[in-house]
């Protein structure tokens, strides 16, 4: 999701592009976590909100 097109930020490119430069081994447990919990921060409030243990409604409409 987060290289898909809703989210073109400078910042989420070039985090996907060095994911070295951003994640902290100390912090997170794998680079699956990260991209997570970035994914939480940046679709918080929205329609497209996304959580883990449930799959947002709107994920599934074909447009």
């Amino acid at each position: 999701m987060l290289s898909s097109d809703l989210f073109k930020d400078k910042k989420t490119q070039d985090m996907l592009l060095h994911p070295a430069d951003y994640i902290e081994s100390s912090e997170f447990f794998s680079w699956e976590r990260f991209f997570t919990k970035q994914l939480i921060q940046l679709t918080a409030g929205g329609f497209l909100a996304y959580e883990k243990s449930s799959l947002n409604p709107a994920y599934l409409e074909a447009r």
